[in-house]
């Protein structure tokens, strides 16, 4: 972390308890720790990040997250913590009960736990360097958009972008990039306005790995994230 202790710069992870896909997530054990923990360890470990808050609705999650070394001033109401509720108000709920509005958020999911601390400086820098209001992660997607079809309601398919030569190869695809999920980056006072970290032609992208991108959504997505962490830290003690 940034030995400022500004606060200019706010880490923000968002944990609400409820999810359907995997419940407990979060919390869920990961290689020895809680999923949320390896959040709070990257968002520590990034010299341009000033302050970490968790914002969880979740006692057992604030918990774990304290343990990791974050701060969690307070827990999230109820009402924005539904599988309907929308992230930016969580964003702004959390913004409103600190004590200082930062200059910069820096939104990371808990469900994130393969980003790195380099992956978070990597895209403040990029927005501070460029001076940009916003950035946002990226991968390289698991099928070029370019290669995915519609299918009607009588089976017949149709691509998703249309293109002249239905028989172009893979390598001569436009490039494509995914959004991972891991890191969002913006002016607070921009996010105040737009209410949103992407805006076409103004956020920048990042490009990340796709070995740290899993975001765990699923039991799948948590074995795959298993796999990955045990390669990481087998390779750390190599």
């Amino acid at each position: 972390m940034s030995a400022t202790g500004s606060g200019r710069i706010l880490a923000l992870i968002c944990a609400r308890g409820g999810s359907k896909g995997l419940p407990g997530k979060n919390i869920r054990q990961l290689a020895g720790r809680p999923v949320i923990a390896w959040s709070v360890e990257a968002a520590m470990g990034a010299s341009l990040v000033d302050r970490v808050v968790v914002s969880t609705d979740d006692p057992a999650i604030a918990e774990a997250a304290r343990a990791a070394g974050a701060e969690v001033p307070f827990l999230r109401p109820v009402e924005l913590a539904s599988d309907t509720a929308d992230i930016y108000d969580a964003i702004f709920h959390a913004l409103d009960n600190l004590e200082e509005e930062p200059s910069h958020v820096v939104l990371l999911q808990a469900t994130s736990p393969l980003r790195i601390a380099a992956d978070i400086d990597g895209c403040i820098r990029l927005c501070l360097e460029r001076a940009a209001p916003a950035a946002a992660t990226l991968c390289e997607p698991g099928k070029n958009p370019y290669w995915m079809f519609l299918m009607d309601s009588d089976g017949t398919t149709r691509p998703l972008i249309p293109r002249d030569d239905e028989g172009r190869r893979r390598q001569d695809l436009p490039e494509a990039w995914a959004p991972n999920g891991a890191v969002y980056v913006a002016e607070t006072g921009w996010l105040r306005r737009e209410r949103n970290f992407w805006k076409a032609g103004v956020t920048l992208g990042y490009v990340m790995p796709t070995e740290r991108s899993v975001d765990i959504d699923s039991l799948l997505d948590f074995r795959l994230a298993e796999l990955l962490m045990s390669d990481r830290l087998e390779a750390k003690t190599d």
